[in-house]
């Protein structure tokens, strides 16, 4: 049985960490670089849904998806934000495996 070398080890350590650092920015940047004045304005907007649950689903992913800048510049009658919606509404109402 061939043991890794001191050198293999830290390696592992430093591209592991490299690799979760670059999968988990993007998330942690979107969904965190909403202050809570916006996600409060974004909230009490929910259109002719009077279900706040589903209301705070969706908001919940679009806060996960785009940063506050890019939400704010988006086209949202646009067919890919539109398609968004309508798979996030999917997705709320779907009880799934829960």
């Amino acid at each position: 049985m061939e043991f890794m070398t001191q050198e293999e080890y830290i390696t592992n350590i430093v591209l592991t960490a490299g690799f979760a650092v670059w999968t988990l920015y993007p998330y942690y940047n979107s969904y965190i670089g909403w202050e809570e004045e916006q996600k409060t304005v974004m909230l009490s907007s929910c259109g002719d849904s009077n279900d706040t649950k589903l209301c705070t689903c969706i908001d919940d992913k679009i806060f996960k998806t785009y940063a506050h800048d890019e939400y704010v510049q988006l086209d949202l009658n646009a067919s890919d934000y539109q398609e968004f919606l309508k798979e996030s509404r999917e997705d709320c109402l779907d009880d799934g495996w829960f």
